[in-house]
């Protein structure tokens, strides 16, 4: 049940077509299917979806499809062109050494092409991995539209992270609608061909890094200083995450953040000690921790991190805790491994 046919050598796509050209084609003789030059017969599936059906199947492969399947194209093909993409459906190619693969909608702009893929039959998410690597091996970015497996793709969130990333899979209901992001297919299709969709955090992206501190009297002196509760990162507006002062005293990469912005005008203007390292009575080691800019007496990293969870615990962080923009940086593997990674999809 393709989309697409031929007449005088010329490609007919049916849902480009009005109801008056398409409806004209029904009993055109030199009206060929695109797949195996058997004729051609103009149908309209049961959700009133243009296609053409082979008047002989013969030994042509193309096999039956569903009329959401149909739908599907043809939503997903509309909105490509859209997102200003051009859209190629039932678009055939083959890798480097020769391996054939046929996408239900191929997706161009300039050097850039992403196929689109309805899977409406059992596949495996390992079997649909294997077709993935056959599109990237044809530098094609693969995206999947599955009416299954859905309990399995939410699990695969935050089970298969690597996975998820290389071949991105996502349930789509029988209303044309993808549930995780609560949006109809054609909006998921110009987001995703306009930037809205992101795995993030993935290393090599901009991400605003900030401090969260918390205005407290030094133990000893009794004046005021800033101490460092966590580090801020945050890549969109609905994609952050923080990493707790304990860890950070305890990763080289973050460490090397911080020498790198806390300048001592900073610190002078914030009162924020100076990071030590202290020697330790019970381990006999070293360890960082942060002092106090007026009589260098040790803040506790222990005391810190008691203090940042009384804060959270009792929900008035945006009273006792300042959060000071710092710098834009981009991820290490190691920074963007503190944060959730998974897709993220908006709408602008």
């Amino acid at each position: 049940m393709p989309l697409k046919a031929q007449k005088d050598g010329d490609e007919v796509v049916s849902f480009t077509l009005t109801n008056d050209a398409f409806d004209a084609l029904r009993g055109d003789p030199e009206l060929r299917m695109a797949c195996c030059s058997a004729r051609a017969i103009p149908k309209r599936s049961k959700l009133g979806t243009p296609f053409f059906a082979h008047g002989r199947t013969g030994e042509c492969s193309s096999g039956p499809e569903t009329a959401f399947h149909l739908q599907s194209k043809v939503i997903i093909a509309q909105a490509a062109e859209a997102a200003g993409w051009q859209a190629i459906v039932e678009a055939s190619g083959q890798t480097p050494d020769g391996t054939p693969w046929r996408a239900d909608v191929l997706c161009t702009k300039g050097k850039a092409n992403v196929a689109f893929e309805v899977q409406r039959s059992p596949q495996t998410i390992a079997e649909t991995a294997e077709r993935q690597a056959i599109y990237e091996r044809s530098e094609v970015r693969g995206l999947w539209l599955m009416t299954r497996h859905r309990k399995t793709l939410e699990d695969r969130i935050w089970l298969d992270k690597s996975g998820e990333y290389t071949t991105p899979i996502f349930f789509l209901d029988d209303t044309f609608q993808v549930p995780r992001f609560n949006c109809s297919l054609h909006d998921f299709i110009t987001g995703s061909l306009s930037g809205q969709l992101l795995y993030a955090p993935r290393a090599g992206q901009r991400a605003q890094l900030s401090l969260h501190g918390s205005r407290q009297s030094c133990w000893k002196c009794r004046k005021q200083l800033m101490l460092i509760l966590e580090l801020g990162f945050q890549v969109r507006e609905h994609v952050r995450w923080e990493v707790p002062w304990m860890y950070v005293v305890e990763d080289d990469d973050l460490l090397q953040l911080l020498e790198v912005v806390l300048l001592p005008e900073l610190c002078q203007r914030l009162q924020i000690g100076q990071l030590k390292r202290r020697p330790s009575k019970t381990t006999k080691t070293t360890y960082l921790s942060q002092g106090c800019p007026h009589c260098d007496a040790l803040q506790g990293n222990y005391f810190i991190d008691e203090l940042r969870q009384k804060i959270y615990r009792s929900g008035t962080e945006t009273k006792y805790t300042q959060v000071i923009p710092l710098t834009q940086i981009t991820l290490k593997e190691s920074l963007a491994s503190w944060g959730n990674a998974r897709w993220q999809f908006r709408m602008e």
